[in-house]
């Protein structure tokens, strides 16, 4: 680019160069045709000799040329215009007289040849002023061109050596740069592998234990609920009341470890289990989770209302289980004296509250489900879906354990939602 701009100003230099040499040879050639027109018309002036007409008309067709060749050199600019206006204009005048002159002696009328002659004499000397004006201009212009130029000449040598030592500093510090930029993405790589080695022996660790929990923990529990049946069956009628009780509770602890272990290995497959979605109409899924808690509405009179409820993309299994959790855990902390009372609303709105956790301006289905149960303190609401954080005991009548809603959290996060 810059050497575009020097050879681009070369050659701007030169051209003005050359019109400015141009203008100079134009007045030159300009005053010597006026001159001699001038000698041709006082020749047939004075010796009436008509040989000396055609030169004059020769003379006279020159001026008018250099004239016009004058007007396109110094078009654009506008001082030199001024000043070539009123030449032209001392030069017509001048051409004028002369061919007047020419009539008046073919009429031999000497007193006003003289009076034109006179006047001539005059108007040739402003010619000659304001042709000196035009070329005093060319010449201080041709010096601050001069001056300009060797500027110019001594600037960009300077100025390409102080860009190649910039360029040369800029590339060492960019090179400085890139190089540590290199060997933190470098490190930051290895360190993130690291960390995805490690994730991956943790999800490999995390299905062993799911393993060993669905076959060698739960193995011990059915031996203990088999023998604790064939003891009070082989000997109900031996055994009093006490014993009796005591066996019960072996048997419902040994049934509630068998239902956390499951519910465990649910929560689990959550986590490491990546399974494809596809297009499901949570209208069937609510009716089919509903259909596992006919006994317990019909019981206890429940209401249950929903609005008519989306198709999205996602795991049916799942998305089954989320709803009976959800519905479970209604109807486990209603409360006793009352009718269960359970709604579902659905909008489809745009992330553009700042009570959202959604980004704003993005689509999102909002599933609302609520009931008038004992509910719970707000100071709570994030423990309430840790896994086995209970925030009611046994005593207390109510039988939750503590995940349900811990998967029904993994399954809306699974499907990139927020509950």
């Amino acid at each position: 680019f810059l050497f575009y701009k020097r050879l681009n100003s070369h050659l701007r230099y030169t051209s003005e160069f050359k019109d400015s040499f141009s203008v100079m040879l134009e007045l030159k050639d300009l005053g010597q045709h006026l001159t001699a027109a001038e000698s041709s018309s006082r020749g047939f002036v004075f010796l009436k000799d008509s040989s000396f007409l055609p030169p004059f008309y020769a003379e006279r067709d020159s001026v008018f040329a250099h004239v016009d060749s004058l007007k396109t050199l110094i078009a654009d600019q506008t001082d030199q215009m001024r000043r070539f206006l009123l030449m032209r204009s001392i030069v017509m005048s001048q051409v004028n007289m002369y061919s007047r002159s020419i009539q008046l002696a073919a009429a031999d009328d000497s007193e006003a040849i003289t009076t034109i002659l006179r006047r001539s004499k005059m108007l040739m000397k402003q010619f000659s002023d304001e042709s000196a004006q035009i070329q005093k201009a060319e010449l201080k212009q041709r010096d601050d061109l001069l001056k300009t130029k060797e500027f110019y000449e001594d600037f960009y040598p300077n100025f390409f050596n102080t860009i190649s030592i910039w360029a040369g500093v800029v590339t060492l510090i960019s090179f400085f740069f890139i190089n540590r930029e290199v060997r933190m993405r470098t490190r930051y790589q290895a360190e993130l592998e690291k960390r995805l080695q490690e994730l991956n022996r943790s999800n490999s660790e995390l299905r062993q234990f799911a393993y060993i929990a669905s076959h060698d923990l739960q193995e011990p529990l059915r031996k203990i609920r088999t023998f604790s049946d064939k003891l009070v069956y082989k000997h109900q009628h031996q055994i009093d009341s006490e014993v009796k009780s005591v066996l019960a509770k072996i048997e419902a602890s040994a049934k509630r470890m068998q239902e956390l272990i499951q519910d465990m290995l649910n929560f689990t497959s959550l986590i490491t289990k990546e399974d494809e979605k596809k297009p499901v109409d949570l209208n069937i899924v609510v009716t089919d989770v509903l259909a596992e808690f006919v006994e317990q509405s019909k019981e206890r009179h429940a209401i249950i209302k929903w609005d008519a409820l989306p198709q999205i993309l996602g795991n049916e299994e799942q998305l089954y289980l989320l709803f009976k959790s959800l519905f479970d855990n209604a109807f486990k902390f209603a409360k006793p004296e009352e009718s269960p009372v359970i709604r579902i609303t659905y909008k489809y709105i745009e992330g553009n509250s700042d009570d959202d956790d959604v980004p704003k301006g993005k689509m999102y289905h909002r599933i609302t489900m609520e009931d008038e149960g004992i509910g719970f303190n707000n100071e709570f609401a994030e423990k309430i879906f840790m896994i086995f954080q209970r925030l009611h005991t046994q005593q207390s009548g109510y039988r939750g354990k503590g995940i349900g809603l811990a998967i029904a959290q993994r399954i809306v996060t699974n499907h990139s939602g927020i509950i």
